[in-house]
């Protein structure tokens, strides 16, 4: 049989896995060195370390993405699963798994219309819980602490000093916070928190940051964040943005002010107002003092001129009187004595008459008592004589008497049953006449 070699040509180029790998990351990532890609946030993660990863989706896709720390915390807007979003970035290909995902730089919203309806659904979703239905409580006409949370440095914080300066100072309290970002909406629910712990209290809070666009203020449309402010047990006001601005937490705070300066004259009273009003009260106390005591001199007058009348017909009733108490007296001491020697005749026929009576009656008892002593005591001597006959037909002597015995053993207690006898024990035999030893034998 004949071989023939057969060299076959055109064939395709030959990889190791790795070249291939290698060769498809080159591409991909020469190829997409940067680009935007829209789609649905889910599966979304932050781990410990700030990075965040999720997956891009649309109706037929799926791409893994990762925002490093550095970039996350630059981002204008938390990301959130059900978010559609454009994220800038860059392709990269992970070789020893051929897994390629994109590295995002920055993401945006995709159109603001999405973030409208989010923010829609959220707002349904909270007043479904009931947490914008809380009945706002009253603020203090001259707040002692003021609260104020919002950036240290901006023009925002300067504003609400300078308004609450200019009405009627007072002391502030400022709690620092990021009023835009990532980390804005966690800063902020802290520090409503721990304004309601530290001492003293503020008696009112006030939230305020600037204007913007809604991806700006899209912290204070966050979940955690309007809980806390509608579980807030001091009054708080919400002045975030402009008056065109309506977020979730103004919904749940107890006011909206439109801009953080409204806010700063909605907690403090004009102070050259109230020492107006202070003059107008005391103008007003004045006065009502002046007729109350016109009036109490008026009733003064009136009960001084019948006092006067009264008296002078009083003096004329005491002079009669007096007369009457001269003419009454003499005949009454005549008839008091002769009603005294009378009383004192009947009381002595009557003690005599008494003691007499009583005198019969105790010797009547005495004898009555000593009959029944006598009487019981014989009931009692025959009780004892029957109580001791019968105690004695109960004594084990009369038993032996009538012929029966009792048996002891050598520990001196009472045997009662036979089974209790053992072979060749010693016992002792107790009969009416006398005791006699025995020993127990068993055929």
């Amino acid at each position: 049989m004949e071989v023939t070699n057969v060299t076959l040509t055109n064939q395709p180029p030959l990889y190791h896995v790795h070249e291939f790998a290698t060769a498809i990351k080159k591409h991909i990532e020469n190829e997409f060195s940067y680009i935007r890609i829209r789609g649905e946030i889910s599966s979304l993660k932050r781990a410990s370390s700030g990075h965040v990863y999720f997956t891009l989706k649309d109706d037929d896709a799926t791409l893994n993405a990762i925002c490093w720390r550095s970039v996350a915390d630059k981002l204008t807007l938390a990301p959130e699963d059900g978010q559609e979003v454009i994220a800038h970035g860059k392709i990269t290909v992970y070789g020893p798994r051929s897994n390629y995902q994109i590295i995002v730089e920055k993401m945006e919203i995709a159109g603001e219309g999405a973030l409208l309806k989010m923010l829609q659904d959220r707002r349904k979703k909270l007043q479904a819980l009931g947490l914008f239905d809380k009945q706002p409580r009253i603020l203090p006409m001259v707040p002692r602490h003021i609260g104020v949370i919002t950036s240290p440095t901006g023009a925002v914080l300067q504003d609400i000093l300078h308004r609450i300066t200019e009405r009627m100072p007072c002391h502030v309290m400022l709690y620092p916070v990021k009023v835009q970002g990532v980390e804005a909406a966690e800063e902020i629910t802290a520090a409503i928190h721990a304004m309601q712990h530290i001492t003293p209290k503020p008696d009112v809070i006030i939230v305020a940051r600037g204007g913007g666009s809604l991806e700006d203020l899209w912290c204070f449309n966050d979940e955690a964040l309007v809980k806390e402010v509608a579980s807030c047990q001091i009054p708080i006001i919400s002045a975030i943005g402009h008056e065109t601005d309506h977020n979730l937490i103004d919904d749940a705070a107890d006011y909206r002010a439109p801009t953080p300066t409204a806010a700063a004259e909605l907690v403090t009273p004009v102070r050259q107002n109230l020492l107006l009003n202070l003059d107008n009260l005391q103008h007003q106390l004045k006065q009502a003092l002046l007729n109350r005591i016109q009036q109490y001199q008026a009733q003064l007058g009136n009960a001084t001129k019948f006092l006067q009348k009264k008296s002078y017909i009083f003096d004329i009733r005491r002079q009669h009187c007096d007369m009457a108490h001269l003419k009454i007296t003499a005949s009454s001491k005549n008839l008091l004595q002769n009603h005294q020697k009378a009383f004192a005749r009947i009381i002595l026929q009557d003690y005599h008459h008494l003691l007499s009576t009583k005198t019969q009656q105790w010797h009547m008892i005495c004898e009555q008592i000593s009959q029944r002593n006598a009487l019981l005591l014989q009931k009692r001597h025959a009780l004892l004589a029957h109580h001791r006959l019968k105690l004695e037909s109960y004594s084990y002597r009369k038993t032996l008497e009538r012929g029966f015995a009792l048996i002891k053993n050598k520990k001196g207690h009472f045997v009662k049953h036979a089974d209790k006898l053992q072979h060749h024990e010693t016992v002792e035999i107790i009969l009416n006449d006398g005791t006699k030893n025995a020993t127990i034998h068993e055929t």
